[in-house]
């Protein structure tokens, strides 16, 4: 057997530590389907395991660091549980196969010391809280300017985490990406004008950011904008002219919503 898929049912206890004796797995789904309890450390024996989703069950718990050390995963899809802990700062390079990463809506917490420069296939990178869960990550920290090293990346999701200091002006080496998200982040400074390199951005949201960043928007940038979210950010002042220009923009938010 190589894929296992029970996606969209109502199962009830724990995913099996069975599961590590199928060697064959390349695909584990269990998304939407009533899982409680932790991951299974057994997972480490699936040395031909591509993906693992199991997005939004009950599971709790740490992730076991010893998955990150099966290094033939492509998508480890995760969002909407309860699971905590850090992520390991060697993770880009432990699994370079990697091109799909959300953990979003979790209990993720502690520094944004994560390595991600040789996780060169990296097309999603999701660790955004759901506002409306009551739960949240937690990472910390500066973005790593090795962001922009990623250049197959497409969305980009960091917000309702504790990140400070300024987006790097790496990031408009991401000539793939289309959404970038921001959102409830402690960031400062000015919006990079390298973004303005990145043609096929049509969604960024800054809201909530609390500081003034969302709001200094450099000439030339998001000339493809769709939508572009800058609410609850007591923003003041004329709007900046460049926001005028945008003829694609078929949303803007500036009010809390």
């Amino acid at each position: 057997m190589e894929a296992l898929v029970m996606d969209d049912n109502n199962l009830t206890g724990r995913i099996s530590a069975f599961l590590g004796n199928i060697s064959s797995l390349r695909q584990i789904s269990g998304a939407k389907s009533n899982f409680q309890g932790r991951v299974p450390d057994t997972l480490r024996l699936l040395t031909y395991l591509q993906f693992l989703e199991l997005y939004m069950n009950k599971l709790f718990g740490t992730l076991p660091l010893s998955i990150f050390n099966v290094t033939s995963l492509k998508m480890i899809d995760i969002p909407l549980n309860q699971i905590k802990g850090r992520l390991p700062s060697d993770m880009g390079l432990t699994l370079p196969r990697l091109r799909w990463f959300n953990v979003g809506v979790n209990k993720f917490t502690g520094p944004n010391s994560v390595t991600l420069s040789n996780a060169l296939q990296l097309t999603r990178l999701g660790l955004t809280l759901n506002g409306f869960t009551g739960k949240q990550n937690q990472i910390y920290g500066n973005i790593p300017s090795e962001i922009g090293m990623l250049a197959n990346l497409e969305v980009f999701g960091l917000g309702l985490n504790r990140f400070t200091g300024s987006i790097p002006d790496s990031t408009g080496n991401l000539q793939k990406l289309r959404l970038m998200s921001f959102r409830g982040t402690k960031l400062s400074g000015y919006i990079p004008s390298s973004l303005g390199n990145i043609t096929l951005l049509i969604e960024l949201y800054l809201n909530e950011t609390i500081s003034r960043v969302a709001y200094h928007l450099a000439s030339g940038i998001a000339k493809n904008f769709l939508v572009l979210d800058l609410s609850g950010n007591n923003l003041n002042g004329n709007t900046p002219k460049e926001i005028f220009g945008l003829s694609s923009l078929s949303s803007i938010w500036k009010q809390p919503y």
